[in-house]
């Protein structure tokens, strides 16, 4: 039956990807499929990908990826599907499987920039592994479908329950500091605390789940959700239909082709009124030599040019220790996920930062350019501990930073300029001073590390070149 599936699928949709195995009764276990027009969307689209999960009543979960990054304008929710798996359950194993073959689909999925996932998913940390530089984080959708479903559960009074939805509604049009934090005040106000854990209330605080869903207007998020409730409406019903697997696969991709019939692919565009700037401009499909073999283009020649001049300017106008700390932050920025609403005087600006790891098993370390730079503990370091409920140790930490070593700020893991900088020391010095001071620094660390008769041979030199320099007859403190 399986290889029938692949051959009505091949036949009637060519150009389509299908990897899948076998029970040993010969029955589906397992399935990635991709068409080739998903397969062009997630090419032209791959920065954010929303997981829908479909379940059926013997507890199969069927995987919908869907492309779902700002400025992501079509006409049918289906055309935003990418791919599509159904593992064999979602064990770790399992799991990893299926991202491997969506890995394997798409050349480009290194431009993943964020995974958008529902609440109950369990497969984060498999999905982390997969796709280390990719962040995941809960969907608005799936978040506000929540809210919406708990809210009529806890059979609340009619006034308190119209009055929690309209709040619901608000968000969903204009996601703003102001509706989220009216939302949560209603809910601890009217709903008991017995009962609130149930809502999870903390989520409307969390602002990277909104930032991803702020940048369609009132118009748009009504017809983004009414759309996506569509999707995972339809996709449920065929998924849980009597149909033996085989023909309940090809019935869906058949529903879902049918679905986008005489539609125009996806497209973006800046509609919003805040004109948010998010992702870098992607290039047209070259039909050179470079797009036959599958590569990804991200960035323009304008933008690799822009960098380059943003770097020359900062080591031609600053001290080396601040174009060292700047260039960091550039990096950052260049690497992050980034929006911008800009007002008639002033910009807001958010980064999405990408992923970290942290080497939890010895000494505890951390991929990103603070703990590369400063030898401390980081954002992602410190927010593990709190996770953890764990506290600062000792061996976290580079022995120059710890008290009990009492060592000199020369010889800490960081120049000391730059340490100054950072302290604030230097908004007084000139370039020239904070020069001999690093200079000075740098010979103070040497010396440190010398044995005792190196350190005797080394003074002595210097003893004599301040006494030839400056004179025999006045001391020069060493």
């Amino acid at each position: 039956m399986a290889y029938l599936l692949m051959k009505k699928l091949f036949e009637n949709y060519p150009g389509s990807r299908i990897n899948f195995n076998l029970s040993m009764d010969s029955q589906l276990d397992r399935i990635n499929i991709q068409t080739k027009l998903m397969g062009k969307v997630f090419m032209y689209f791959p920065d954010v990908l929303l997981l829908i999960r479909s379940h059926n009543a013997m507890g199969k979960v069927l995987y919908t990826f869907i492309a779902d990054g700002p400025r992501l304008n079509c006409e049918s929710a289906f055309l935003r599907i990418v791919h599509m798996a159904y593992p064999a359950n979602e064990s770790p194993a399992s799991m990893s499987e299926m991202f491997h073959f969506l890995k394997e689909f798409n050349p480009c999925w290194p431009q993943i920039r964020i995974f958008l996932v529902d609440p109950f998913f369990k497969g984060v940390d498999c999905l982390a592994k997969a796709f280390p530089s990719a962040e995941v984080v809960l969907s608005s959708f799936h978040v506000c479908t929540y809210f919406k479903q708990n809210i009529f559960k806890l059979s609340l009074p009619t006034n308190i329950e119209d009055v929690l939805i309209n709040n619901l509604k608000n968000i969903v049009c204009s996601a703003t500091t102001e509706n989220l934090q009216d939302m949560y005040t209603n809910l601890l106000q009217y709903v008991k605390p017995d009962l609130l854990f149930q809502l999870n209330p903390d989520w409307l605080r969390m602002d990277q789940i909104w930032a991803l869903h702020r940048w369609r207007n009132g118009k748009e998020s009504l017809t983004y959700i009414e759309m996506m409730n569509t999707l995972v409406e339809e996709i449920g019903q065929t998924f849980s239909n009597n149909l033996p697997w085989e023909d309940k696969i090809f019935a869906l991709i058949s529903f879902i082709q049918t679905e986008i019939i005489d539609k125009n692919i996806p497209s973006l565009g800046i509609q919003t009124p805040q004109e948010m700037a998010v992702f870098l401009d992607k290039e047209e499909p070259s039909t050179s030599e470079e797009s036959k073999t599958n590569v990804c283009h991200t960035k323009s020649d304008m933008d690799s040019e822009t960098s380059l001049l943003i770097c020359q300017s900062l080591n031609d106008i600053c001290v080396p220790a601040a174009a060292d700390l700047c260039s960091k932050e550039f990096f950052v920025a260049q690497t992050s996920l980034q929006f911008m609403t800009k007002n008639e005087d002033s910009a807001s600006i958010r980064l999405l930062e990408n992923t970290q790891m942290v080497n939890w098993e010895n000494q505890k370390s951390c991929t990103c350019p603070f703990y590369k730079t400063m030898k401390l503990p980081c954002r992602h370091i410190l927010a593990l501990l709190k996770a953890n409920q764990e506290i600062l140790k000792p061996e976290m930490l580079d022995p120059a930073w710890q008290k009990s070593t009492n060592a000199p700020e020369s010889t800490l893991p960081v120049p000391t300029d730059t340490l100054q900088i950072i302290k604030g020391d230097t908004k007084d010095l000139s370039p020239d001073q904070v020069c001999r001071n690093s200079l000075t620094d740098q010979i103070a660390k040497v010396l440190s590390e010398c044995s005792d008769e190196e350190f005797q041979q080394r003074y002595n030199t210097l003893r004599e070149l301040a006494d030839a320099w400056i004179g025999p007859y006045e001391q020069v403190k060493l």
